[in-house]
């Protein structure tokens, strides 16, 4: 191949990922035709040889175009027709070296169209599938699913390696953060007046429920009503729920965001809720420094003001 020729390579490269994408959500009885109407030898043969057959090419990327339309839905039909229309009469007018070119830029174009139809594909799945996993069977379907995809929960060390370092890394403090909890817990309860509801307490563990007032009994075990009302229940000291809720802290707490390709198997689908609440945790520690700033400020500006 000359130097200045164009690289064919590209090209061939993109029409697998389109004919593969077709083929990925086309009916069975129309992958035949599109593996025959897309063939990647024939179409690295005429690029490489001199004649370079145009109409050949074009016919390519026309049936390409034309068969994501019949995939596609009809309230974007009219819009994909005039695009199609462009972009076919851009090859029809283009010299050899323009054609090719052309011919990229439909070919990017049918790509992103593909991968458009995949996300709605994608979203109306969801949506059939939400009376399923919303209603009693719900619990059972995630777990077949989640199985299905990581294996039996019998070989966890093997299938399920970032959980299990996720929840090591804070095996050996959790006994230590439990009774700090536990300690935190009980000197904040014996601090408020009998009268005052008081505020809950800014400990590890702490993800939900209410704390007891006047007309709730302290509880000896120092663990806080569970809240009738939505709350989410405190944490008991059950081994494995004193590991998650410290691993939820670590992820939340870290400096890095959080990127799903390191984040434990059994938390993907929760990504982009453990994100949100990265964020705001971050925000809040932003404005609790900057808060102390302040006040250390104002502290000092008073001193100086009343010796």
């Amino acid at each position: 191949m000359k130097q200045d020729d164009p690289d064919y390579g590209r090209i061939v490269e993109l029409m697998r990922k389109v004919r593969d994408g077709l083929c990925e959500m086309a009916p069975q009885s129309w992958k035949q035709e599109i593996l025959e109407a897309i063939d990647l030898a024939i179409l690295a043969q005429v690029l490489m040889c001199g004649t370079r057959d145009m109409d050949y090419l074009g016919k390519i990327l026309q049936f390409a175009l034309v068969t994501l339309q019949k995939l596609s839905a009809a309230a974007t039909e009219d819009e994909m027709k005039e695009t199609h229309k462009n972009l076919l009469k851009d090859l029809g007018v283009a010299s050899s070296g323009s054609f090719l070119e052309s011919m990229i830029k439909g070919l990017r174009f049918v790509l992103q169209e593909i991968q458009a139809l995949k996300r709605e594909i994608s979203k109306a799945r969801i949506k059939i599938m939400e009376p399923i996993i919303k209603g009693p069977g719900g619990l059972e379907y995630l777990k077949k699913a989640f199985g299905g995809r990581h294996g039996s929960p019998s070989n966890v060390s093997t299938s399920l390696p970032l959980t299990v370092r996720w929840l090591s890394s804070v095996r050996g403090s959790a006994e230590e953060e439990w009774e700090e909890h536990k300690d935190s817990l009980a000197a904040f309860m014996a601090s408020q007046p009998s009268t005052s509801q008081g505020l809950p307490p800014s400990t590890s563990l702490k993800t939900g429920g209410n704390i007891p007032t006047s007309s709730n009994k302290f509880q000896p075990t120092f663990y806080p009503q569970v809240s009738t009302t939505g709350g989410q229940p405190e944490c008991k000291g059950e081994k494995i729920d004193v590991l998650v809720r410290l691993g939820l802290l670590k992820l939340v707490s870290k400096i890095e965001g959080i990127n799903n390709e390191n984040l434990p198997e059994t938390l993907k689908l929760n990504f982009p809720r453990l994100r949100s609440i990265q964020s705001q945790l971050q925000k809040i520690i932003v404005i609790s420094t900057s808060m102390l700033v302040l006040r250390q400020s104002l502290l000092r500006k008073s001193s100086y003001i009343n010796p």
